[in-house]
């Protein structure tokens, strides 16, 4: 049983509180926020959070931090300053535990955009500290025109479709982070409860379409994952931001979808009031910057795209009132997922992931100067919860306490296991697979020199494709070994173990593709002769072009001499040249690196002193890990001073692998006398190293 407590207001300066079937009389309100109040709000977060780097004021920062239970506690007198709110509070409080909701009831921008989520009682303690949780949410007064929300029923599984859009042009974020958060969540809580869905592509039609096919499954969840915009004329841009971010700027909320070529789309709440109109879908998610923000007072408040579309039927919207950070996301929607799949409602799940973001505040690791610090963020305030009706359960209690376990697709556990570290970098390729894929791209060559992490990166996008749907099946084919004749044999027997099938030749392998999306992954194929080699590429050609099925082929050399491998001026194939990871990542990548045993014996190097070591090394992978093995017992002078010795020793024909042997030569020196001596017996010795 929901028990409620409605502020409503009728007018800037007007309200009532509600509950248990009393209403106060009409009490009078003024906003405790000055100019100057907002102000520091919108830098807080639009410019402290996402500039941290370049523009860092921490004792402003702290200023407003402190602030915080000031202006909570400003809201708390402004509402519940009179004897007689007082009285409705404290029986609020003291009610049926279970459930409780504070209900902010308006029509005027000013009202709904004060931050009710700062209410802080008397005695200093935040409301979000109730236990049990009190969920705050919002209502636009008037929403739907009269007519009521959309009925929802909870149910034994839920529908939740993932748009994710990174249009060109909009600054990129890693469009992997929130996804792997949101699936990770569910796996853990409640699998087999909740089913994932991608849209692709991320197009406002492709969204439209789905909404309108009656052949797929309902949708009862959609959580847009992009950038969004509150911006002047419904000119939407993408603001200024360093990749962490998801912001821009001022006056009609606006979504960044992707249009047919990859570019951005601007959509704005009107237009999206329309698509969304009437449908029926429980719970809309806009994971996107300013997306439950509200204009000035004299704008109106369904210019909020949040407010528009609760208007329009939706029954609850779970919008970001500011910028926020990627790091905060994936935090707040993998406890707020996790909740809501283990049964709760969802003021109770947003309450709990509210409270997780207050107490966990920090937001990855940021470089000042040559100096690495966590940023600290009291972000927890910024998600707002817009909802026409009462509070959703969404699921039923699971029967017979039982859930149901998702198993892994076929072909997920034969890719090669994830490094200890984790995977780094190498975002942006990702998603260069995926778009092409997309767009129609049949096959795709990852090329480039060895260390690179050709492997790791295509095993991560087969796993990522096939999690997220793109691809029912995935095989993975490596050639490093190889050492037959029959290179086309040994593709069809890895297949047919993968599909669980006796496949007798590669006909039998194309039959079985025709009707089962699957993504074909052939590794090291510079490993096979010319001859070898140009017969399997012949015969992978007709897989790739079997049903939905694709073809991702990784090798050192710069292409395939083939025809229907074409390294240029085709969409039918396309090649992708890796080269050494980008300055953070590769600073990120050393972090995870420095996290394993054994415990460095020196201090962290300065960020200056490893860019130019990662320079010497060109920012390859395989070599920042051994120079990170290296610096864990060895100064960045000495051994910066050493690599450039080695560099300067090597032949001007090797150029493309000289950064690599150097790295390995400076492991050889670190190893004890009687190794050294086995050494040539692997066929290791110096600039003789196998790569």
């Amino acid at each position: 049983m929901i028990q409620e407590l409605t502020v409503s207001f009728a007018g800037v300066d007007k309200f009532t509180i509600g509950h248990n079937n009393q209403t106060t009389a009409e009490l009078s309100f003024a906003a405790s926020l000055t100019k100057e109040d907002w102000q520091d709000i919108r830098w807080y977060l639009e410019v402290f959070a996402t500039q941290y780097a370049a523009d860092v004021d921490d004792e402003r920062a702290d200023r407003v931090v402190k602030k915080l239970k000031v202006w909570g506690q400003g809201l708390f007198v402004a509402v519940f300053g009179d004897r007689s709110a007082a009285r409705m509070f404290n029986a609020f409080q003291d009610g049926k535990p279970e459930g409780r909701q504070i209900l902010i009831a308006a029509s005027e921008p000013e009202i709904l955009r004060l931050p009710w989520e700062l209410l802080c009682d008397s005695a200093g303690t935040f409301l979000l500290h109730e236990n049990p949780r009190v969920g705050l949410r919002r209502r636009f007064a008037g929403a739907g025109g009269g007519r009521q929300p959309i009925a929802v029923k909870p149910k034994e599984t839920l529908h939740l479709l993932m748009v994710v859009s990174r249009p060109q042009g909009a600054g990129f974020i890693d469009p992997r982070a929130e996804g792997q958060a949101v699936l990770l969540a569910i796996e853990r809580s409640a699998p087999g409860r909740i089913v994932v869905e991608f849209l692709r592509p991320a197009t406002l039609r492709s969204l439209r379409e789905r909404l309108d096919n009656k052949k797929l499954p309902p949708i009862d969840i959609l959580h847009f994952d992009g950038h969004g915009v509150f911006a002047a004329n419904n000119e939407a841009g993408a603001g200024k931001h360093d990749g962490l971010t998801k912001g821009g700027s001022e006056n009609m909320g606006c979504l960044l979808f992707e249009d047919a070529d990859g570019r951005r789309d601007s959509v704005d709440a009107q237009v999206l009031g329309d698509v969304f109109n009437r449908q029926k879908i429980s719970l809309v998610v806009l994971s996107a910057c300013q997306s439950a923000m509200v204009g000035e007072d004299e704008d109106d408040a369904l210019g909020c795209l949040a407010a528009k579309l609760t208007d329009v039927g939706i029954p609850a919207v779970l919008a970001m009132t500011y910028s926020v950070l990627v790091k905060t996301t994936e935090q707040l929607f993998g406890k707020f997922y996790g909740d809501l799949a283990g049964g709760e409602s969802l003021g109770v799940a947003l309450a709990s992931a509210r409270q997780d973001l207050y107490f966990e505040q920090k937001r990855g690791k940021r470089w000042r100067g040559n100096a690495q610090i966590d940023l600290k963020l009291a972000d927890w305030f910024l998600p707002a919860w817009y909802q026409a009706g009462a509070d959703l359960k969404l699921l039923k209690p699971v029967r017979n306490g039982v859930a149901e376990v998702a198993t892994d697709a076929p072909g997920l556990q034969q890719l090669p296991k994830l490094q200890e570290e984790g995977f780094f970098g190498r975002s942006r390729e990702l998603w260069f697979i995926e778009r092409a894929f997309v767009q129609g791209t049949r096959r795709l060559t990852i090329a480039g020199f060895g260390g690179q992490g050709k492997t790791y990166l295509v095993a991560e996008a087969g796993r990522w494709l096939v999690q997220t749907g793109m691809f029912e099946v995935v095989c993975f084919v490596d050639y490093a070994s190889f050492q037959g004749v029959d290179a086309v044999g040994y593709g069809v027997s890895m297949l047919g173990v993968v599909l669980e099938q006796s496949l007798l030749d590669a006909a039998a392998v194309t039959r079985v593709l025709q009707g089962l999306r699957t993504l074909v992954i052939l590794d090291n194929l510079e490993s096979l002769a010319t001859d070898t080699l140009g017969e399997l590429l012949t015969v992978a050609k007709g897989w790739s072009e079997a049903g939905e099925s694709r073809l991702l082929l990784t090798t050192r050399d710069g292409g395939l001499s083939h025809a229907d491998y074409l390294a240029a001026n085709s969409l039918q194939h396309q090649l992708l040249s890796l080269a050494g990871l980008g300055k953070e990542d590769a600073l990120d990548y050393f972090q995870g690196l420095m996290k394993l045993p054994p415990q460095p014996q020196w201090d962290l190097p300065e960020r200056s002193a490893l860019l130019e070591l990662f320079k010497l090394v060109d920012f390859h992978p395989l070599s920042i890990r051994l120079v990170a093995l290296q610096l864990k017992e060895r100064r960045i002078a000495d051994l910066a001073k050493n690599l450039e010795l080695l560099l300067a020793e090597g032949s001007p024909d090797q150029d493309k692998q000289r950064s690599l042997v150097a790295s390995l030569n400076l492991s050889l020196q670190r190893l004890d006398p009687e190794l050294l001596v086995l050494l040539p017996r692997l066929g290791v010795s110096g600039w003789g190293f196998g790569i």
